[in-house]
């Protein structure tokens, strides 16, 4: 039963990476059916071994309140509020129970191993892909048929391809300059091919993601530099690749040579690319502070559900004709309330706790660092719904909460 429950949640964690999307070939998306397979596993093998003694873990208490807390106000707002978005709310919850209670099967190495495979295959797809304008594989697999106007990787969207590209970038940046690894080269392969894909992606959260992992990075170069002792020959090569991009842009132009290497003559890619390096003040920026203004509103207008249980999951896109919040922290502030959002800024001080003064928090740097590029994309996208931010913050628990080194060999 074991080898079963590690398989399944292995399966569980490539799909989030390559096939994060409703499946053309299933009812729903793959990563769920992994997702609630496993666990109804988990549940049975655990149930047999609850006694009167039994604790439940604090965070894993926490899960339970804020989920009963979007049940609650789910209920309370049920005119409004869709089942949809409590599925997927829930599933997310249940996804760090199901990874954290399960990593113990797997060792630290396989994912990163993972990751790095994922970024090589992403950067690789996206570079294809906005050079000549096709081979999306996700065509073949998502539903919806979604238009892939824009590089995506293996992902059906430039949205979900930004989040994870810039998580993948970030844990190999971090792996390069304080891992010491026989990869090294490896990686510093990966972060020249990474960084051009990244800024073809035309994902702006995707880059203001990987520049505030960049500005961690230095922060703990320069004030954490004995507790994380860095590998200065990868924090060379580090610093080669963002020469080089730089010689290249600085010698051809950047706006040059995007225009240059794409062969799709609609070139529509190459527009959208240039249009957001050049024009931060647009319509979806404009759109994100009309939301703020929504948020602040809906506040005002009902201050009891606002300071409670929120106006319900899925209520804003009801009430403003399908208009997302775009911003995953006012999401849960709103729609779960003021005590929606204490227990997921509980639950996240308590995973950051436990990875700083782990002992093995050293090798678990670069998922951190990742970790930290998602929460600042999720201040431009809603990420909460999904498992995109549940997976590795359970993944960082149950390694955090390792006493043993078996796991990191």
């Amino acid at each position: 039963m074991q080898s079963i429950k590690k398989i399944l949640l292995q399966l569980f964690i490539i799909s989030v990476f390559f096939f994060y999307y409703e499946f053309r070939y299933l009812s729903g998306s793959i990563h769920s059916f992994f997702l609630i397979l496993g666990s109804l596993i988990m549940v049975f093998i655990n149930s047999g071994k609850i006694s009167n003694s039994f604790k439940i873990k604090y965070d894993y208490l926490i899960i339970y309140v804020l989920g009963l807390i979007i049940v609650i106000g789910f209920f309370l707002n049920i005119k409004y509020a869709t089942f949809s978005n409590l599925q997927a709310y829930l599933l997310g919850l249940l996804s760090y129970v199901f990874v954290k209670d399960n990593m113990k099967f797997v060792k630290f190495k396989w994912v990163i191993k993972l990751v790095r495979f994922f970024l090589f295959v992403n950067s690789v797809l996206i570079i294809i892909q906005f050079i000549t304008g096709g081979y999306f594989p996700a065509r073949y697999f998502a539903v919806g048929d979604p238009p892939f106007l824009i590089a995506s990787g293996v992902s059906d969207g430039p949205t979900k391809n930004g989040v994870l590209h810039a998580f993948a970038l970030s844990v190999v940046m971090t792996c390069l300059i304080f891992r010491k690894s026989n990869f090294i080269f490896g990686d510093f392969l990966l972060l020249v091919t990474g960084l051009p894909a990244l800024i073809f992606s035309a994902s702006r959260a995707g880059l203001a993601s990987f520049g505030v992992s960049v500005v961690v990075i230095i922060s703990f170069l320069v004030f954490a530099g004995r507790k994380f002792p860095y590998n200065s020959k990868g924090l060379l090569l580090s610093c080669s690749s963002f020469l080089i991009l730089f010689l290249i842009t600085a010698q051809v132009g950047l706006f040059d040579l995007i225009e240059q290497l794409t062969s799709n003559p609609e070139k529509y890619s190459t527009s959208v690319v240039l249009y957001k390096l050049t024009e931060w003040e647009d319509d979806s920026l404009d759109e994100r502070v009309k939301n703020v203004d929504g948020v602040r509103s809906a506040a005002y207008d009902s201050p009891l559900s606002f300071l409670t249980f929120g106006t319900g999951v899925g209520s804003f896109e009801v009430r403003n004709q399908g208009m997302n919040i775009h911003n995953s922290y006012l999401e849960i502030i709103l729609q779960n309330g003021l005590f929606g959002f204490i227990a997921f800024t509980m639950i996240i001080l308590v995973v950051f706790n436990k990875i700083l003064t782990s002992t093995h928090k050293n090798e678990l740097l670069p998922f951190f660092i990742g970790l930290i590029a998602i929460m600042v994309f999720m201040g431009f996208h809603d990420i909460l719904r999904g498992r995109i931010f549940w997976m590795p913050l359970g993944i960082l628990a149950a390694y955090s909460s390792e006493k043993s080194k078996h796991l990191f060999e």
